[in-house]
């Protein structure tokens, strides 16, 4: 009689992989579900050392002499934070010398 070998016994089935879930993307728009950076906190401008009404006199001079009411007030205000004026003059001057 001949002896009949056992078969080798079967490997167990392999196990379904596990899907890898992806962190989800922070997003602030809902519609396009993209990311969108945090919006960059501007410094608050710093409070004019000199006196209101000699920077409104200085910008109407500069419109005056023919430049930008925009341009005029910024020009002016950037410098009246850096020193104190006691005249208008004196800081039409110094946007003169800011300006060229």
């Amino acid at each position: 009689m001949m002896s009949r070998e056992q078969p080798a016994p079967r490997p167990a089935p392999p196990q379904p992989r596990k899907k890898k879930h992806k962190q989800p993307v922070k997003t602030t728009n809902k519609k396009t579900k993209r990311f969108t950076p945090p919006k960059k906190i501007k410094p608050k401008p710093q409070e004019p050392i000199t006196g209101n009404d000699i920077i409104n006199e200085a910008a109407g001079a500069l419109v005056q002499l023919g430049y930008k009411k925009r341009e005029a007030v910024k020009v002016v205000q950037s410098i009246a934070v850096k020193k104190r004026y006691n005249s208008a003059e004196s800081l039409i001057k110094d946007c003169f010398m800011c300006i060229s």
